[in-house]
């Protein structure tokens, strides 16, 4: 996880708006969200890190500890774990809405996968994200 450890800003994304929809944001925020700028910092704290995300659209701040146990964030509960550099999360979001994320390092970029289920198919959407 030390590899993650610092600042981070979005370069790109792929597929995100059918994410959000997926999610249950609404229309006029999901396209106010695509000229977002992301901010990522991740931080570590003893046995946890510290991941802050900061945009005009959405923040948040969680304190991540990687021993697959599930945490109320919010309106959400995630757990996480970490195998060979990739950080894996399970999201449940209301009692409908669940979906994975892996986070790893790649061409120096950190790049986050955002992976769900829609109509029996598998859906996904991608950040990557670059140093500041």
């Amino acid at each position: 996880m030390d590899l993650f450890l610092g600042q981070w800003k979005l370069k790109k994304e792929v597929h995100f708006d059918n994410f959000l929809k997926f999610s249950g944001v609404p229309w006029i925020m999901r396209r106010i969200s695509g000229h977002n700028k992301i901010n990522l910092s991740i931080e570590k704290l003893n046995e946890s890190y510290i991941k802050t995300v900061t945009s005009p659209f959405f923040n948040s701040e969680e304190i991540i500890k990687l021993d697959n146990q599930y945490r109320e964030y919010d309106k959400s509960f995630k757990k996480f774990r970490i195998e060979e550099n990739i950080v894996y999360t399970d999201i449940k979001y209301k009692p409908d809405i669940f979906w994975q994320e892996e986070v790893f390092i790649k061409d120096g970029f950190l790049i986050t996968k955002y992976i769900w289920i829609k109509d029996n198919e598998r859906k996904l959407a991608i950040h990557f994200f670059e140093r500041r």
